[in-house]
């Protein structure tokens, strides 16, 4: 959605709630009701945000403009945006912040079957999708955000209660007056009301990536295979040239001699 330069004011709405509790809902939800673009992780790829998002994990503070200003993303949702809020609260005073919340055990489920299965390190991970990863440069980010988001535990039950925490921290730190807490179920109604704004007259976006993210992975391991193939095939094939070449230069040689 094109954003007059002139109305920009940055951020105005902020997504806090983790991934797998609807933000590809959100995100949608958010572009309906004016604040679109909205930057989702998606677009830490599309944009190359990798490095700027690696030293925030480092705890290096950093002006968001760097990011949302130039394509003027009016709201943002998702990880790993959702673990640093309130730094992009406290650069965006206006900004209203949207905390998406769901059953933690389903919560969990969903992330377990989708973004751990391609998260390099995890219990799920192959070495395929470690291979991809790796040659694509995203290997690093993976593991930073899962540690910057969880730490290093894979268990469940760890899992659960940093999501707990996380959500506990942002009812606490952030004012109420700026702070909805929020399941994509309950559709515009509370949404629309705490944005002022009205209510589309469209429904309300009920996405769900999940067959996408396991597709992905099926890509992945696809692709890992065909350049763990490749990478086993050269230096073989590469050997073999050389082996035959160097017996032929060795026939030749034979050969030639008997005219000698």
């Amino acid at each position: 959605m094109a954003t007059n330069i002139n109305n920009y004011k940055g951020l105005e709405v902020i997504g806090a709630g983790y991934g797998r509790t609807g933000t590809v809902s959100l995100q949608k939800a958010f572009e309906i009701l004016g604040y679109g673009p909205c930057y989702h992780m998606i677009d830490i790829y599309t944009n190359g945000h990798k490095e700027f998002w690696m030293k925030v994990f480092e705890g290096e503070k950093m002006n968001y403009k760097e990011i949302y200003d130039n394509k003027q993303y009016k709201s943002c949702c998702d990880n790993p945006m959702s673990s640093f809020w309130k730094e992009q609260a406290e650069q965006y005073p206006d900004a209203k912040v949207i905390l998406t919340v769901r059953d933690p055990e389903k919560w969990y489920k969903s992330w377990n079957d989708t973004i751990n299965t391609i998260t390099s390190g995890s219990p799920h991970s192959s070495f395929l999708l470690n291979v991809v990863e790796y040659v694509l440069g995203i290997r690093t980010f993976h593991m930073a955000l899962k540690l910057a988001m969880f730490g290093e535990s894979w268990a469940k039950d760890h899992f659960i209660a940093c999501y707990r925490a996380h959500n506990d921290r942002v009812i606490a730190e952030c004012p109420k007056d700026r702070l909805l807490v929020y399941e994509v179920s309950q559709g515009w109604d509370p949404l629309c009301k705490f944005l002022n704004k009205p209510i589309p007259n469209v429904p309300f976006p009920h996405l769900n990536d999940t067959k996408e993210l396991q597709r992905s992975r099926l890509i992945i391991e696809i692709v890992g295979g065909v350049i763990v193939a490749v990478a086993i095939a050269v230096p073989v094939l590469g050997a073999v040239y050389l082996a035959n070449n160097n017996h032929f230069h060795g026939r030749w040689s034979s050969f030639k001699s008997w005219f000698v």
